[in-house]
């Protein structure tokens, strides 16, 4: 179940480096995909999952702790807070 407050607007966004040690800042609530290509992204539990051709211009409803640069070939990627 969705609260008010996670349907509410973004009101912070930065751009995503893929790193395969360094996590997002806590409360990451989508993704912005600029450019296509897979995506590795990882979960509060730790687990990486790989979410393949995600196309150009997508807001993925994903809320990763860490977008691995081991498997990640999408581009312009920014982080919506």
């Amino acid at each position: 179940m969705f609260s008010a407050a996670d349907q509410a607007p973004a009101r912070t966004w930065r751009v995503i480096v893929p790193s395969d040690t360094v996590n997002l800042p806590a409360g990451c609530r989508g993704i912005y995909v600029g450019g296509g290509g897979n995506i590795t992204a990882v979960g509060e539990d730790n687990v990486a999952v790989l979410f393949t051709a995600v196309p150009v211009g997508v807001f993925a409803p994903i809320a990763p702790k860490r977008i691995n640069a081991t498997g990640t070939a999408a581009t312009l990627m920014i982080g919506l807070w």
